[in-house]
């Protein structure tokens, strides 16, 4: 009965989300695959990771829109040094991809980031080595690259004992680089960073635990502490795991709070607004904007899915189907109110793992990998209005800079479905779309040519990744106006029937 009721509500899926959804298995041409690391592109595709233990090679394949198959590639395993785990990976402002490989050399940890174009070309290498008094991940997939508005980055790599952020040129040259730990007890020695989100003068918001207790910090363009707040007052045993920048400037976050999964609002500036229990969760390692006001929450790897609003009220709730398949969470997003999830996926009847990706409506995830479930939400109303103590400082750390020479070679892969309603989704056109001025004074107007497409959604986001303006374009050519936004570097990102259609960087002065 079981089975019959998730075919049931799959092709009730199907006929719900017409034109809108699809899900995909990823897998290299006769190897078995251990997926690390996949994340989501701004043409709606995604970049996917993993080792292929049959060869001994780490392979990388673009996926477009719709699941099929860009390019692939593979890196032999006897280039040294070898490949430990993707912690990071994604877009940049031009196009070009980026990734941050967990390497060994010589029993320390260093860590590898490569840049490259859309079509996988490296175009450089930086292997980033510290001192031996720097631990290795304490989570993986915790890092962070993050893009300013000048081109540089930012990379946060999550150690075990000192979260560290080094600041590089475009071209990979290095700026700066400090680590932070706690003035309060340096004897305990762990004090993980969990994510980052960047702020609009340059610098970061950085949360993860301060022994036990949850520590939030935020800093300049410079990396120095502007102000930090460890809660010893919340919990004797809980974390801030994933973050994001609401438009008012609050804080939002996810992760733990002894011994369930939690959510918490905090002001800009530190003082917590409310701390809400979600029974029957252990603890949240994913936390995405929808881009409509709403956002998905991912419980540990293999957990359950959660949406919710701002206000952390419970929208819906899924838990793994587990008969058939089991998904493991590797990456969440979400645009324009639609869900995009890419994990591992273990067939239990074949014992098999796949690559998989899928996009769907919040409510109504793909019923072969998830059902609904309940959960009750409880406000724990003890915290709110207090603040922490500020406990972690930052210093200088230095960073030794290898270029390497890790050289990689193309290889096939194939795209198949796993729910059976990938026939649903669209063709996405390929007309040109243009956007024009993308450097401009404030108050000008920004021209958008969408080729042969006659309507899209407009959405302006800050560098905080808070949306600021949306509009409608009606016909193939429309201006947007830049009245009443700030100086600054803002993302404009097109948009139609939950497809995004092109996105870009637009700076105005």
């Amino acid at each position: 009965m079981a089975r019959c009721t998730t075919l049931l509500l799959a092709s009730l899926l199907c006929s719900a989300l017409v034109a809108q959804s699809f899900d995909r298995a990823i897998q290299p041409v006769g190897a078995s695959f251990g997926p690390m690391n996949q994340c989501r592109l701004s043409d709606g595709g995604y970049l996917m990771t993993g080792f292929d233990y049959d060869n001994n090679t780490f392979k990388m394949v673009r996926v477009g829109s719709s699941g099929a198959i860009v390019w692939g590639s593979q890196l032999s395993a006897l280039q040294s040094p070898q490949v430990g785990q993707v912690t990071a990976m994604g877009e940049l402002a031009n196009g070009d991809l980026y990734m941050l490989v967990a390497t060994y050399v010589q029993m320390f940890p260093t860590w590898n980031l490569l840049r490259m174009d859309g079509n996988g070309n490296v175009l450089w290498q930086q292997l980033m080595g510290y001192s031996s008094a720097v631990q290795g991940d304490y989570s993986f997939r915790s890092a962070h690259v993050i893009e300013t508005s000048t081109g540089d980055l930012i990379v946060n790599i999550p150690s075990s004992n000192k979260p560290l952020l080094t600041k590089l040129s475009a071209s990979g040259a290095p700026i700066w680089s400090k680590s932070f730990t706690s003035t309060e007890d340096s004897t305990y020695d762990k004090h993980p960073s969990f994510d980052v989100a960047p702020t609009d003068d340059g610098g970061v918001f950085m949360c993860g635990k301060d022994r036990d207790w949850p520590y939030v910090i935020r800093t300049d363009a410079d990396g120095n502490v502007v102000w930090s707040q460890t809660f010893y007052q919340v919990s004797t045993y809980s974390h801030l795991r994933a973050m994001e920048v609401l438009p008012n400037g609050d804080l939002l976050f996810a992760g733990m709070h002894d011994p369930y999964g939690a959510m918490m609002r905090m002001s800009s500036t530190g003082t917590i607004l409310w701390l809400k229990h979600f029974l029957g969760s252990y603890y949240f390692n994913s936390m995405v904007s929808l881009g409509d006001g709403t956002f998905l929450l991912g419980e540990g790897d293999f957990g359950t899915l959660l949406h919710v609003d701002a206000d952390g009220n419970l929208l819906s709730a899924f838990a793994p189907a587990l008969m058939d398949y089991s998904p493991g969470l590797h990456c969440i997003s979400g645009a324009d109110g639609f869900a995009h999830l890419a994990g591992s996926l273990y067939v239990n009847n074949t014992s098999t793992v796949h690559n998989y990706v899928t996009r769907f409506n919040p409510d109504q995830p793909p019923a072969c990998l998830f059902q609904p479930t309940t959960m009750s939400v409880v406000d724990f109303a003890g915290v709110a209005g207090t603040t922490g103590v500020s406990t972690m400082g930052g210093s200088d750390q230095p960073v030794t800079l290898t270029t390497l020479n890790w050289e990689f070679s193309p290889n096939a892969w194939t795209s198949e479905e796993v729910c059976s309603f990938h026939d649903a989704v669209p063709t996405i056109g390929h007309s040109t779309i243009s956007v024009t001025p993308t450097l401009l004074a404030a108050g000008a107007t920004v021209n958008v040519d969408l080729g042969d497409r006659t309507a899209a959604q407009a959405h302006w986001f800050s560098a905080s990744g808070a949306r600021v303006r949306s509009a409608t374009i009606t016909g193939n050519q429309g201006q947007l106006a830049t009245a009443g936004l700030a100086s600054g570097l803002y993302t404009l990102r097109l948009s139609a029937d939950g497809e995004v259609l092109h996105t870009v960087r637009v700076v105005v002065q």
